[in-house]
């Protein structure tokens, strides 16, 4: 009876460890960038985002709040509207956006973390993802940069490229070297 005991409390503590060690370990994605904020009516909004290498929507990982919690894209629909198209803004769930929407940062160094999880809560499997960066810079100029990044068991990262909506939109972007790395 008391080596039964004793496995079964072994069987437990092992159980238990393990389970907190992977809740604790998780796997973490670290976006950073350069911000520069333009004065002005319908500028500095910011979205961050992860989509599977087929370039799937997985989840809103970072968004301004005029935007996000406060559904902005109605009031100024060029906003942003590359996630919106992608997140299906105008069905996504409310307390998703609530937990990833931020003030607009102040200028300098920002840095948003993803913590490899979908918008359901789980954590994404190992492989390839997408992540996308959108600035509105000023009314229907945007910026979306791009970045593919590996989630498994070795750290890796990447400079994000640029596509702007318009030619002259690269000469006043609000974001610049983004930079994406994973950490495992």
């Amino acid at each position: 009876m008391k080596k039964l005991f004793i496995i079964l409390f072994m069987i437990f503590a092992v159980s238990y460890i393990n389970e907190n060690y992977a809740q604790n370990n998780t796997k973490k994605v670290n976006i950073s960038l350069d911000y520069t904020k333009r004065p002005g009516f319908a500028s500095n909004q910011i979205a961050a985002w992860a989509e599977d290498n087929n370039g799937n929507y997985i989840a809103t990982i970072y968004i301004t709040d005029f935007t996000g919690r406060r559904e902005g894209w109605k009031k100024r629909p060029l906003s942003l509207n590359n996630w919106q198209k992608k997140a299906n803004a105008s069905s996504i769930d409310k307390k998703i956006i609530d937990a990833v929407s931020k003030s607009t940062p102040k200028q300098g160094k920002v840095n948003i973390v993803w913590d490899c999880k979908d918008n359901q809560g789980n954590i994404v499997k190992d492989g390839t993802y997408k992540i996308v960066v959108e600035a509105t810079i000023y009314q229907d100029n945007n910026v979306l940069y791009t970045s593919t990044i590996n989630i498994g068991n070795q750290a890796n990262s990447q400079k994000a490229t640029s596509k702007y909506s318009k030619p002259e939109a690269k000469n006043m972007d609000i974001i610049k070297n983004v930079n994406v790395s994973f950490m495992p």
